[in-house]
């Protein structure tokens, strides 16, 4: 992969990641893309060998990955706007630049993401079309219903905040992306564990509900997996991991590369 450190767009920080290319890389072609974001939002991508990235560059897409603010390891300043605008400006202004490279076609983009990465890949689609397709992943869609039936309770919130004050300011401001459900354009497939008790099970329905009701037009698709749990893609039983990935893929192949046997 080619490493990549982009300033944010209001020059407060600087946006560490990577580009893969794809394995049937041409010089002088343009190819497919796909961002993944990672989960947390403490969290923050290694440089490391990670097979689901493999996979996709394998079907002929390129993977675009970085570190936007709300990432553990940059310093607590940097931790700051996870669920705010700077995160989201954060991964568009990455792909901005991945797609400056000269190989990536804006036009074949798409977006996923884990469990907040799931979030953020709910929020995206709500506030921009430039993804031609998105696989949102044990994600949460409604922060307000998700208070006290996850499983990290009032420690999501820390030590000195109210779960139930957070509550309600989810429920004024922009943490429910169920509120930009009728903006959203992009196909979009939804994958979630049936015994997922960080991103509770519902929140992958209540996102496909929300589309088939309100986006009628607009293709959706939602892949559930029994008896797995938030680890689905990691700890999960082989045949469910390797569903997963395949979901994942096809959805992708499908709709940057206008693949419809897939």
């Amino acid at each position: 992969p080619q490493e990549l450190t982009v300033p944010s767009a209001d020059g407060k920080a600087e946006i560490h990641g990577w580009v893969l290319k794809p394995a049937n890389f041409e010089e002088g072609r343009l190819c497919p893309a796909v961002l993944d974001i990672h989960g947390g939002p403490e969290c923050c991508y290694p440089y490391d060998w990670w097979f689901e990235f493999q996979y996709l560059a394998a079907r002929g897409m390129a993977v675009v990955w970085c570190d936007p603010r709300g990432s553990i390891s940059y310093g607590t300043a940097f931790q700051e706007g996870a669920w705010g605008e700077e995160a989201y400006s954060d991964l568009m202004t990455f792909l901005d630049a991945a797609v400056g490279l000269g190989f990536i076609d804006p036009e074949r983009c798409g977006v996923t993401g884990g469990s907040y990465g799931g979030y953020m890949t709910n929020r995206i689609i709500g506030s921009t079309d430039r993804f031609a397709a998105a696989v949102t992943q044990r994600s949460l869609c409604n922060r307000a219903t998700s208070y006290g039936t996850g499983d990290m309770g009032s420690l999501f919130e820390g030590p000195f905040r109210s779960a139930y004050r957070s509550l309600l300011e989810r429920m004024r401001g922009r943490t429910t992306t169920l509120k930009t459900i009728d903006s959203i354009n992009t196909p979009t497939l939804i994958l979630h564990a049936t015994d997922d008790y960080r991103c509770s099970f519902e929140q992958g329905e209540q996102m496909f509900i929300a589309l088939k009701d309100r986006r009628p037009e607009v293709p959706v698709r939602f892949a559930a997996f029994p008896g797995e749990n938030h680890g689905l893609t990691r700890e999960g039983n082989m045949y469910a991991q390797r569903g997963h990935l395949k979901e994942m893929a096809d959805w992708f192949h499908r709709f940057l590369n206008g693949k419809e046997e897939a």
